[in-house]
């Protein structure tokens, strides 16, 4: 056929294999992660801010229960818009430290929908958080305790990407 005469009958014959969906090399999905993130579509377009705001800051919460649960840090945090004519845009920040902290990265995620100007006018269908320049936590050392009949968690962390063995304390609720 036209495609053989183009690329060589066993070319054309892989290239059909593939598009029945037919490959016999192997996944290795064990590859690092790049980035952790969540994003959700609402069930009717959105032009409210305080409910993307609410989204955002319940997408922060996720990604950051995911870092830790990887034992990972992020310093990049992304809020990614899409709208109801599938256009997008999307906003970034560099934090000061690494966190894996769902209140500070839900609260970055809020800050970074408020430069975004046209929420109002233009009707939102998807919203998307996500943390990158991951560095993974070499130690990690928690402590307990109560604060006003509040659960508290404090993390003595130190973070391996970093030459400097960057350290840090992270304070946040366990409710």
């Amino acid at each position: 056929g036209l495609l053989a005469a183009r690329v060589g009958s066993a070319q054309a014959h892989h290239l059909w294999e593939l598009a029945q969906g037919r490959d016999p090399r192997t996944v290795e999905p064990e590859r690092a992660a790049s980035s952790i993130g969540h994003e959700g579509t609402f069930g009717t377009d959105v032009r409210d801010r305080e409910t993307l705001a609410n989204r955002l800051l319940d997408q922060g919460d996720r990604v950051a229960a995911r870092l830790r649960a990887a034992g990972l840090r992020a310093r990049v945090v992304t809020v990614k818009i899409r709208y109801a004519d599938f256009s997008r845009t999307s906003r970034r920040v560099t934090l000061a430290q690494p966190t894996a902290d769902g209140r500070a990265i839900g609260r970055v995620a809020i800050e970074l929908l408020g430069s975004v100007p046209d929420v109002e006018s233009r009707a939102v269908r998807l919203t998307g958080v996500s943390a990158s320049d991951l560095a993974e936590c070499i130690a990690v050392f928690t402590r307990k305790f109560t604060v006003l009949g509040a659960p508290m968690v404090l993390q003595d962390i130190t973070l391996g990407n970093d030459p400097r063995a960057l350290k840090y304390d992270v304070i946040y609720s366990i409710e």
